[in-house]
């Protein structure tokens, strides 16, 4: 029969193993490439999307896009800062962004959390 302290000592090592097995689980799940006609049908989620820039502004240290498939994309400051490398993007550069699809003012937009320039 078990005692308290071997429950105790299995209940912390089953719970253990669960949240080490959550942790490697959750590196290998990738978020879903979209195209732009599917945006609206993905409110809500993380998405990848891929596109060339044909616009390319800041305000206040936060990254706004349009890509060539009619696909807008905000990187505000507290991200893009973290992320240098966005301020040097160009019209005509190809990119991939990962990020959260939001409506704003009815439009879908994708809130970015990476942008990478292929």
């Amino acid at each position: 029969m078990l005692t308290d302290k071997s429950l105790m000592k299995l209940s912390f090592i089953v719970s253990a193993t669960g949240i080490i097995a959550l942790f490697v689980f959750v590196q290998f799940i990738e978020p879903k490439q979209i195209t732009a006609a599917e945006l609206e049908n993905n409110i809500g989620n993380v998405i990848v999307i891929s596109g060339a820039i044909t616009s390319y502004s800041e305000s206040k240290g936060s990254v706004f896009v349009d890509l060539d498939n009619s696909t807008k994309i905000v990187m505000f400051s507290t991200e893009a800062e973290r992320k240098p490398d966005v301020y040097r993007l160009k019209a005509g550069d190809n990119i991939f962004v990962t990020g959260k699809v939001q409506l704003y003012r009815g439009t879908a937009e994708i809130i970015a959390k990476s942008i990478r320039k292929v």
